[in-house]
């Protein structure tokens, strides 16, 4: 059987190889920067740190959002090598996603002082990190060209490169005293190199051209595509800010500190997705069968994500202490649940990612009710730090199961045409 899933011509096999590399390094510079946070700030400061990074990661979701649309018609126009359309798609993206973002900051201003009494900090900390708006608009556009095009090493480097000027400006400036401020700092510096080095790398593609696309079928992609990245992010992001509305400062800092642990594997396996989304996009416009291209992905998230979840059960404290310190013990009890439900969520991804790619978009319905059944969930049970994680895998294992049988559904109807009503 994996000798014909699998042959030493394998793109996949290559192109996993590049940027899961590339993503080791930039994942372990970013890791990195996150235990020179929980050492430098401590548990109170950190569970601070770890709610700024849960907005972070929303605002990322239509970020995602962006680059998975340029990557999805990137694919597409490269299948049927209409090249300049590419130029259209990155020139008009990259004029109005600034133009929407600064609506976007604006908004940020105003509910600032909401968010700031409901998770109990400070209005500077989110001040500074409204501007990640604007930073965050060109990067998913630029990576999204690298990742239609399959040009995974420029994706790497650009990854890599963003990931250590983080850990180091970012360590530089908590060290001096900016505290939880520098660490946000840092993710705004960190932003810009990038976006400049992939302009010069794509200038060929964002040429000036009279060619034109048809932004009615872009537009009708973006909305269940905005909806199953967001939905999926807040997966991992509710049970974030639920905690740190219910528990105190130091409870929220071990919960967040587990969460991150538990993020290693979703990390440790996002370049997967990332290489299988344009190619099973390629395959579905050029209406050829791209099955084997998710079961390879599947089986990829499965082999990576296994020996870290065997770490994390059989030797948490192990873990903790060299990753975390002694303070953040506690939570060795849950480190594998913590794993354990962000598997199921990388799976998630996975076959969303691949459902996305056939133009199969109900899925998204059921992924609302979920993540309404969270909120509901955790709201009810919340005695313990644990009862949250076992809810979290419960809610991740539901998703997971969901998506499996639509897949099959799909995978059983012989999925050809480009008809995305279903």
């Amino acid at each position: 059987m994996f000798k014909k899933l699998f042959n030493k011509k394998d793109s996949l096999i290559r192109d996993n190889l590049i940027l899961v590399t590339a993503s080791m390094f930039g994942n372990a510079a970013a890791f990195f920067f996150h235990l020179f946070m929980i050492r430098f700030l401590g548990s109170a400061d950190y569970g601070t740190l770890g709610v700024l990074f849960s907005i972070i990661y929303i605002i990322s979701a239509p970020m995602l959002v962006i680059q998975t649309i340029i990557t999805k018609f990137t694919s597409q126009y490269k299948a049927k090598n209409q090249l300049d359309k590419i130029n259209v798609l990155l020139r008009r993206s990259s004029f109005k996603f600034i133009k929407y973002s600064s609506i976007f900051f604006i908004i940020s201003l105003i509910i600032i002082p909401l968010l700031s009494n409901f998770l109990h900090i400070p209005k500077t900390n989110l001040f500074l990190l409204a501007p990640i708006i604007y930073m965050a608009t060109l990067t998913p556009i630029f990576r999204g060209a690298f990742q239609g095009l399959q040009k995974f090493k420029l994706l790497g480097y650009n990854v890599i490169i963003e990931a250590f000027l983080k850990l180091i400006i970012g360590a530089i400036l908590v060290y001096i005293g900016f505290a939880i401020n520098g660490a946000v700092l840092a993710i705004l510096i960190s932003s810009l190199v990038p976006i400049l080095i992939a302009y010069k790398q794509l200038k060929d593609y964002i040429k000036k051209t009279d060619k034109t696309i048809d932004v009615k079928e872009i537009y009708h992609s973006s909305y269940p595509i905005l909806i199953a990245l967001i939905t999926l992010t807040l997966f991992y992001t509710i049970d974030l800010f639920l905690v740190k509305h219910y528990f105190t400062p130091i409870e929220a800092g071990f919960y967040a500190t587990g969460s991150l642990l538990g993020k290693i594997v979703y990390f440790a396996s996002l370049a997967v997705m990332f290489v299988m989304f344009p190619k099973t996009t390629e395959l579905f416009t050029l209406k050829k069968s791209s099955t084997n291209i998710l079961i390879k992905s599947i089986i990829f998230i499965i082999i990576i994500s296994a020996p870290i979840l065997l770490l994390f059960f059989l030797f948490p404290e192990f873990v903790i202490l060299i990753l975390g310190g002694a303070e953040y013990l506690p939570i060795k009890n849950i480190l594998g649940l913590f794993g354990l439900a962000m598997t199921f969520i990388t799976l998630s991804w996975a076959l969303s990612f691949y459902n996305l790619s056939i133009n199969k978009y109900k899925f998204v319905y059921a992924l609302v009710i979920l993540n309404i059944l969270e909120i509901i969930a955790i709201f009810l049970y919340h005695s313990t730090l644990k009862e949250v994680v076992i809810i979290l895998n419960i809610i991740s294992l539901l998703a997971i199961l969901y998506l499996g049988g639509y897949t099959l559904k799909n995978i059983n109807g012989k999925i050809i045409n480009n008809n995305p009503s279903s």
